[in-house]
């Protein structure tokens, strides 16, 4: 198991996810560890979930949108 928290961010171009990943290695903490993972629409589109009770609740609005 990799994560301790998973967050993620809906970008539309490779220039957004650049600066993106600039603005996140600024802030990277001392310690500890930051790994950012790159997919595609379509990739994204093929993902499975596996989990007891599944919520196909997605959020998709710009309303869940942060700042970084």
């Amino acid at each position: 198991m990799l994560q301790e928290s998973v967050y993620s961010k809906l970008i539309f171009n490779r220039t957004s996810l650049d600066l993106v990943k600039n603005r996140i290695a600024k802030m990277c903490p001392k310690e500890g560890s930051v790994m950012c993972l790159t997919v595609t629409e379509k990739q994204f589109d093929s993902m499975n979930i596996f989990c007891g009770d599944i919520d196909f609740t997605v959020a998709d609005t710009i309303d869940t949108l942060m700042i970084l």
